[in-house]
């Protein structure tokens, strides 16, 4: 069999040109009848994409930057979209898109859904249905759908961090602070010391009046003592009975009544500086005190009238003044005495505090410790129950997919157009078929005539 030319093919497929023709007539009259049987397909398709930028913020913080409007764009890179499709071609998503269409079966969202990450990096949504409304729902379903399953997975660790904080209220820092609170308050019931600094300026100037009560006192002394020498020399000179410089104006029971005024003077000097003027326990210890020192008035008067014996007025009048001095000097002394012990035991006082001052100080510092940090855990607690109550948005629509008003398939004129362009290739082929099959035979017959010339 020789080779063809090129002109030999032309008129090969020109003698043969009927079964061209009616091969592309058929294929075109085939793909118009099957595009009129098979039912009609409508595409819907919706467009979205997943922001660069964190849409988080906070209900409770102080910072600005949780309520300041953002520009958002979506991500220009093609690997972050990666797990949104994959999301997207999930079982999961899919599920939840039947529990809303379940006219849709799961075969056929597998195989009528595509999913397309376009140039702009926008994420498109191509949902094919012999129902326009039932593709565009579906097709509108899948953003939303995808924003509800990534906004699941953050609501699920916002619960894990809500137990959390939840135990820690009610176990750890609720008892906490009560155990803090309790060794607080028995540190300052034990040692009577409820505020540390104020104890201490409180003691400071206890001190300093005590100190100046107790200078006054020492000048009231000395000027009692030189008025009493003053008035035994008058007396000395009034007086026909001899007396000496000084008097022995003393007893047991002076001195036991000394001593009781010593006391009570220290105890309402103590009870003064832990209570008012008025308070029941000085107001008895004031009445005590004055009847003690009537009754050494009484004494010293009695000790006196025995020593002198005169009716003469003026030296009666000397004699009174001399009982009234020996009266304010022991006044003055058991007011000294009681000034020294209080101004001791307030020394004593100061430093107990300082020294206790710094576990107080430690304890109170733990107490404020666990406020602070119980109500920081309280604020979380109501941080993450707004978080609960709020709607993510993590999928911004762009395009939302309409009810198609044509269908996608079948196309008539594409149809015939195809069926037309493979017609008239499968039409040549099979005219070279033909040709082939008939220089084949003419081949064999020529053979055969030969073999018989021979």
């Amino acid at each position: 069999m020789k080779d063809l030319t090129l002109l030999e093919y032309w008129l090969i497929l020109y003698r043969r040109k009927k079964t061209i023709y009616l091969i592309v007539f058929s294929s075109i009259i085939f793909a118009a009848i099957l595009s009129y049987i098979l039912p009609e397909t409508y595409e819907a398709k919706s467009v979205f994409f997943v922001p660069r930028q964190s849409q988080d913020f906070s209900f409770y913080s102080n910072s600005p930057n949780g309520i300041i409007r953002g520009r958002l764009e979506p991500q220009a890179q093609e690997e972050p979209h990666a797990p949104y499709i994959g999301l997207l071609k999930s079982n999961a998503i899919i599920d939840l898109i039947r529990e809303i269409y379940p006219q849709k079966s799961f075969d056929r969202f597998k195989k009528d859904i595509d999913f397309v990450l376009s140039d702009e990096y926008m994420l498109e949504v191509y949902v094919r249905d012999k129902d326009p409304k039932l593709a565009a729902d579906v097709a509108n379903a899948y953003p939303e759908m995808l924003n509800k399953i990534v906004a699941k997975f953050s609501l699920e660790s916002t619960n894990k961090n809500s137990q959390v904080v939840k135990q820690q209220i009610e176990k750890e820092r609720t008892q906490a602070l009560e155990d803090s609170k309790k060794r607080l308050q028995e540190y300052q019931e034990k040692n009577k010391v409820y505020f540390a600094a104020d104890e201490v300026t409180k003691a400071v100037e206890l001190k300093a009046s005590f100190v100046k009560q107790l200078d006054d006192s020492m000048i009231s002394l000395r000027e009692i003592v030189k008025e009493t020498g003053s008035v035994q020399e008058q007396l000395q000179k009034e007086s026909s009975i001899y007396v000496p410089e000084e008097l022995v104006i003393t007893t047991p029971l002076i001195e036991d009544l000394k001593k009781q005024l010593i006391d009570l003077e220290v105890k309402i000097t103590g009870a003064k500086s832990d209570f008012t003027e008025f308070h029941p326990t000085v107001v008895t210890l004031k009445e005590q005190y004055t009847m003690v020192q009537a009754n050494l008035e009484k004494e010293i008067d009695r000790l006196v009238k025995s020593q002198i014996k005169s009716s003469d007025t003026f030296l009666e009048i000397l004699r009174q003044n001399l009982i009234n001095l020996y009266i304010k000097k022991e006044t003055v002394q058991a007011r000294i005495s009681a000034l020294q012990n209080t101004i001791a035991e307030t020394e004593n006082r100061i430093k107990r505090v300082n020294a206790i001052s710094f576990k107080l100080d430690e304890l109170t510092r733990e107490v404020e410790l666990n406020k602070e940090l119980l109500k920081n855990l309280q604020l979380m607690q109501e941080e993450v129950s707004a978080q609960e109550k709020r709607e993510m948005q993590n999928v911004i629509v762009v395009d939302e997919a309409d009810p198609p008003q044509q269908p996608s398939f079948p196309i008539l004129w594409l149809n015939v157009l195809v069926a037309g362009i493979s017609g008239l290739i499968a039409g040549v082929f099979f005219c070279f078929f033909l040709n082939y099959i008939e220089l084949s035979r003419i081949d064999k017959l020529e053979a055969v005539i030969g073999t018989e010339n021979q």
